[in-house]
């Protein structure tokens, strides 16, 4: 399921007045505490070693994600 269907109506408006990224979690994570006004560390566990995600995909695998996920895609302005 496409991530943005947990924070849009029915209407695709969004419902949240920011979202965060896995990519950026650590600013994006200082951000959100920012806005509560709590001081919070967000510990990185289990690390994995791993490659770009666009190393792991060839032309038929994007066309299926791209298929799958266009809404997110667009709304977040991803890109392979």
């Amino acid at each position: 399921m496409p991530q943005s269907n947990w924070i849009v109506d029915d209407k695709g408006q969004l419902l949240v007045d920011f979202v965060g990224r896995f990519e950026t979690i650590e600013k994006d994570f200082g951000v959100v505490c920012e806005r509560l006004g709590r001081t919070a560390t967000l510990p990185h566990i289990k690390k994995s070693k791993h490659d770009h995600y666009r190393s792991y995909y060839n032309d038929a695998t994007k066309q299926i994600v791209e298929k799958r996920f266009l809404a997110d895609i667009e709304r977040f302005g991803y890109r392979f």
